[in-house]
């Protein structure tokens, strides 16, 4: 094919003319070079088709930040994913701005994954290079539609474009099988990926070492644990945290505890996820005393506790029958600026109710109903009037199964670090 004519012509000759209908928007370290080059391939994008070998002309004059500048101006989504897959190829020209503004598409934009499976169907016809980074975004948009089975049917494509999977998209499609609580498929493509020669990185094993904490697999994940250092590979504070949270779950606090000891020998600093899961692994096992200990000495390394620990402690000691420890550490939370949530405010009704203290619980209703519950309102005024009869702790348990379908999570799930995928 025959080139334009202008590609002969020294890049400083382009001219802005051949996009008068574009409204670019350009970071402020962009040259009038780069401007002319971005007006140039929106010219092509437009007009020619393939647009891939009027493009190759352009690469040296091209970068990561023209490309996302390219993609967020162009006004038809199939060609602005079909210049992503092209730019895609060079590994110099990808970025986390112009995969981000991709997967944003994907996920905004109606019928985008039709549109993205067409664009691939297309450029495959013509013979272009298609890179596991492509693959790796739509395993990602689809696992943030909750659309795991299209995530995975998107992972067996691949070959079909003459695609091999690379480390990070093998990490995506185990992410998304974790996710989905598939621990044994995501096994399978661990196995497989090690097979292709592929070394995991951290981020492998610490999406591995979580499904298997959160299956139970304790002794599993100790094992993993043990072939990801022999590897080489030392653990972050994020898996350390992990292997903490799976050891207090699985009544382990003891083994949890040492585990932060070689953490911070390590020169690891705990953070207060790693703080709290100890801490509530020690008063799930009833251990007060010793998570009281434990406190005082993570108070020393400048650990604040949270609402998060607050309630722990208020539920254990309900739960030894400690009520009056419980509402003194309740009046202390308020002392110490920490804020209830709803999750907070079932452990306090349900505590009440259990030892017996009505007029106790009934204050509390009136309390949530003036930090802004306003639902609670009439129904602790229809509770007054039955003050004296044995219903109300009935009312309150109904109270309760109610606010269970507020609470954003369970008191005893921990809260994982957010492992990407490179």
């Amino acid at each position: 094919m025959k080139l334009p004519s202008l590609f002969v012509r020294p890049i400083t000759h382009f001219s802005s003319k051949t996009s008068k209908s574009h409204s670019l928007s350009f970071t402020p370290s962009f040259s009038l070079q780069d401007f002319s080059v971005s007006n140039e391939i929106h010219s092509i994008l437009r007009t020619v088709n393939p647009m891939e070998p009027a493009l190759e002309p352009l690469l040296p004059f091209l970068s990561p930040d023209i490309v996302t500048s390219i993609i967020k101006d162009q006004p038809n989504p199939q060609l602005g994913f079909r210049f992503f897959i092209w730019a895609t190829q060079r590994e110099r020209l990808r970025s986390s701005a112009s995969e981000k503004l991709v997967l944003d598409m994907l996920l905004r934009k109606d019928n985008a994954f039709d549109m993205f499976w067409q664009t691939l169907e297309e450029v495959k016809k013509c013979g272009v290079v298609i890179v596991p980074n492509i693959f790796k975004i739509l395993i990602s948009g689809y696992s943030k539609m909750g659309l795991e089975e299209k995530a995975v049917e998107c992972f067996g494509k691949m070959k079909d474009f003459d695609c091999k999977p690379d480390l990070f998209t093998f990490n995506a499609i185990i992410y998304v099988m974790i996710s989905k609580k598939v621990l044994l498929l995501a096994l399978a493509v661990y196995n497989q990926m090690l097979k292709s020669n592929y070394k995991p990185n951290r981020a492998t094993f610490s999406i591995l070492l979580n499904g298997l904490c959160k299956n139970g697999k304790t002794e599993d994940a100790l094992k993993m644990f043990d072939e990801m250092t022999l590897r080489g590979i030392e653990p972050n504070r994020c898996i350390y945290t992990i292997i903490i949270s799976g050891l207090c779950r699985a009544d382990r606090a003891d083994d949890a505890c040492r585990l932060l000891g070689r953490m911070k020998d390590s020169g690891c600093s705990p953070d207060f996820v790693a703080y709290n899961a100890l801490l509530n692994g020690f008063c799930e096992l009833g251990r007060l005393d010793e998570a009281f200990a434990l406190l005082q000495s993570f108070q020393k390394d400048g650990f604040v506790l949270g609402l998060r620990g607050y309630s722990s402690f208020i539920n254990s000691l309900f739960k030894a029958r400690r009520y009056e420890e419980a509402h003194e550490w309740y009046t202390k939370m308020f002392e110490e600026n920490v804020e209830p949530d709803v999750v907070l405010y079932a452990i306090m009704l349900q505590g009440l109710s259990k030892a017996g203290k009505v007029d106790n619980a009934m204050k509390l209703l009136t309390e949530m109903t003036e930090r802004g519950m306003d639902w609670l309102g009439r129904l602790s005024k229809f509770l007054m009037r039955w003050k004296s009869l044995d219903v109300i702790p009935q009312f309150i348990h109904l109270i309760l199964l109610f606010m269970d379908f507020l609470r954003p999570v369970s008191l005893t799930k921990q809260t994982f670090c957010f492992t990407k995928w490179k």
